[in-house]
């Protein structure tokens, strides 16, 4: 699980090359204000979502997409909220196929660990709506990510106590086998 010492290594990482306002959004100073990460919800990053979207074509965006994408993991592990879970889960679909669109390119390994492991744990979701969601993601995602690597990962996730989960992986597994 990402924490909030990951969330503050980000910032600082990150924000000195954003504009003020995308930062603000990014990561707003609510962590101490809030009791931490675990009582903060996805809600309150949704307007950083849309944004985030809006550069998307931006053609220095996907020199960020490792950062992007660690920064989305962040978020899918802060307390669950409809809205937020699917805008989250839309816009990491939309970094996938930006990145397939503008480079016809694999993620790299650090990228994939960042959010895939997230993203299979968490496909069996108990609403059928969010684990939609998730699996147009993590199919977005074999766009991009070596057949054996993608594999690999879902491999991993049928391990998982989620015996949805495990379904879900172990249909992912069929698809990229027989494509």
């Amino acid at each position: 699980v990402v924490g909030e010492n990951e969330f503050i290594l980000l910032k600082s990482t990150w924000e000195p090359l954003l504009t003020p306002d995308l930062a603000y959004l990014l990561f707003p100073s609510v962590l101490a204000s809030h009791g931490g990460a675990t009582t903060m919800s996805q809600d309150l990053y949704v307007s950083a979502m849309n944004e985030l979207t809006t550069q998307l074509d931006c053609p220095y965006f996907l020199q960020h997409s490792d950062l992007c994408l660690r920064w989305c993991c962040f978020i899918l592990c802060l307390r669950e909220s409809s809205t937020g879970l699917l805008r989250l889960l839309q816009l990491i679909t939309d970094v996938f196929n930006a990145i397939r669109v503008q480079h016809s390119s694999v993620l790299h390994d650090s990228e994939v660990a960042s959010i895939l492991p997230h993203l299979i744990d968490r496909c069996g979701h108990k609403s059928e709506r969010h684990k939609a969601v998730f699996r147009t993601a993590i199919a977005a995602a074999t766009e991009i990510i070596a057949p054996n690597k993608i594999n690999q990962h879902l491999i991993q996730g049928l391990s998982s106590i989620n015996k949805k989960s495990r379904i879900a992986c172990l249909e992912e597994i069929t698809k990229v086998v027989e494509t």
